[in-house]
């Protein structure tokens, strides 16, 4: 959820340098689509790595005989 709020933010960043500067920033639809989407991506697959790690430190390892 982290990762898609940051992307929402980004977002809102963009619009009001759009509204506020002379040039603003060239963005379309495609890039306003685009960031959360890949903010929830990064966020989803930093997830599973965290979810693979914590598993990997917690769990004993098996015992050899």
């Amino acid at each position: 959820m982290i990762g898609t709020a940051i992307a929402v933010l980004w977002e809102y960043y963009e619009w009001i340098v759009e509204q506020v500067s002379p040039q603003g920033m060239i963005v379309g639809y495609t890039d306003t689509v685009g960031d959360p989407l890949a903010g929830l991506g990064g966020a989803v697959a930093a997830g599973l790595v965290v979810r693979w790690w914590a598993r990997s430190v917690t769990e004993p390892e098996p015992e050899r005989s």
